[in-house]
This record gives C-alpha cells, sequence and structure tokens, in this order.
C-alpha cells in the first residue's frame, strides 16, 4: 500500500507501462469534468471509475482484495480513511467473483486518513477497505479509482 499526494503521482509511473498510463492521466486535466460513471482509458488495461458518495461508518464496510487490478485511488474533494492490511491476515468471507475482480475478507487492519489531492495504491495483495467515515461521521467525497491490469 502506498498513500502520497499528486505531485508525487511521476514518482510511481515506473511500477508497470499501465501505472504509468493511469497516472499521466491522474495528473491531466482530463478527468476534470468526466461525469460519476465507470470511463476507458486504454481498454481493460486501465480503466477510470468516477465516483461521488458520503462516507460511510467502518463497520458498514467489507475488507476486499482483487486478483487481477491494482487501484489508484485519489480523493478529488472531502476525505476518508482507507483500511489496508496483509491477505495473510485474513481469511476469506466471500469468495473471489470473477466478474468484478474481487473477493471479501474478514481481520484487522489499519486505517489512515486519506485528505482531498492525496492518492493510495492498492496492489493485489493488499487488503483493503475504502469509503470509511472520518470518526464515523459520514461527509461528501469524491473519488477517481483507476484500476490497473497487473
Amino acid at each position: 500500500m502506498i498513500i502520497d499526494i499528486l505531485e508525487n503521482a511521476h514518482k510511481y509511473s515506473g511500477l508497470s507501462a499501465n501505472f504509468a498510463t493511469g497516472l499521466r492521466y491522474l495528473q491531466s486535466d482530463a478527468w476534470h469534468d468526466l461525469p460519476v460513471g465507470t470511463h476507458q482509458i486504454d481498454g481493460d488495461n486501465v480503466y477510470l471509475m468516477v465516483q461521488a458518495y458520503d462516507s460511510i461508518p467502518k463497520a458498514e464496510l467489507q475488507w476486499e482484495a482483487h486478483h487481477n487490478y491494482c487501484d489508484i485511488q485519489y480523493v478529488a474533494s472531502g476525505a476518508e480513511q482507507m483500511g489496508f492490511g496483509q491477505l495473510a491476515d485474513f481469511t476469506i468471507s466471500v469468495p473471489y467473483n470473477d466478474k468484478n475482480d474481487v473477493y471479501f475478507l474478514e481481520g484487522q487492519g489499519q486505517f489512515i486518513k486519506v485528505p482531498a489531492g492525496s492518492f493510495t495504491i492498492f496492489m493485489p495483495q493488499d487488503v483493503h477497505i475504502p469509503r470509511a467515515a472520518i470518526d464515523d461521521k459520514p461527509t461528501p467525497v469524491k473519488k477517481l479509482v483507476f484500476k490497473i491490469r497487473v
């Protein structure tokens, strides 16, 4: 798991060509006027989900992980907590769904506040919880979630 600010996004382009594509798009102005929904950037290799929601109390959320995609999650406005942990410390509670590239887990992880202008990177071995309300007080959030094929 990585957390950093938008100004440093270019430093992670070396992770892969797909990461470089997603991070270049994040640092461009191209996403600013996109509506909520899913947008193709490079076919199935890199796509973007623009989200707008109220953050959710942690107790109502599930830990998740992926097999085929990494996440770059950028908080464009608002703030939230994101939970993270290592796959070895969790047990699967809902089996892998190949169509959505997700499975859900149970266990204990750590949480970090992610303010506007910051992004996280979650690799397949990184169990995570997005959308968590800070101090369990829901607030509006606009977020970009880039799905990066590994």
